[in-house]
């Protein structure tokens, strides 16, 4: 693929993402902003529970991923 269709590609997503988290609120926004931030599949996000979120190494515990295997996500 062309660097230049990449980049078209990469514009869009931001601006769908940036659109979306606009319009959300409260946990729907949480649940986007962390996918959008780790990369992370829809059914894993909503799965997350509050033990899974480690605040002071800044990881997001992914359990029951693709694969069946458990991802740690560093964030931002």
């Amino acid at each position: 693929m062309a660097a230049s269709t990449q980049n078209q590609a990469l514009s869009a997503l931001l601006f769908l993402y940036r659109a979306l988290l606009a319009h959300l609120e409260g946990t729907r926004w949480l649940v986007v902003c962390l996918l959008y931030s780790s990369g992370a599949r829809l059914l894993a996000g909503l799965r997350l529970r509050v033990k899974d979120v480690d605040f002071e190494r800044r990881e997001i515990t992914l359990r029951d991923g693709k694969g069946s295997r458990n991802r740690a996500r560093a964030t931002v």
